[in-house]
């Protein structure tokens, strides 16, 4: 189910928003995941890009964590797993291995 739908559906009280959804359901959120085309943004070192289009995730270009804004300029779709690497290589692998363990 693309990001879009999911979104949809939140408004409509059936599902949440993806996670991490800019503090919001408005505007922002859904121009995002219109734009990204429901799919996960991340394009590997060969240039293709992730087909993942469930457990998507907004993620900030410029890390929240270092005063990057929820703007629509700002915040691309991800999938859960490319949006955890992301972080990983921004903050470090064992950093974000203690995040997880006292999440």
């Amino acid at each position: 189910m693309g990001a879009v739908l999911i979104w949809a559906q939140a408004q409509k009280g059936a599902r949440s928003p993806p996670r991490g959804c800019l503090g919001s359901r408005g505007d922002r959120a859904l121009r995002a995941s219109e734009r990204d085309a429901g799919q996960c943004t991340y394009v590997d070192g060969h240039g293709r890009r992730c087909s993942a289009r469930t457990l998507l995730e907004y993620h900030h270009i410029e890390p929240y964590a270092l005063g990057g804004p929820s703007t629509f300029e700002n915040v691309c779709l991800r999938c859960a797993t490319h949006n955890q690497l992301e972080a990983e290589e921004q903050f470090g692998a064992s950093f974000m291995a203690q995040k997880r363990l006292f999440a």
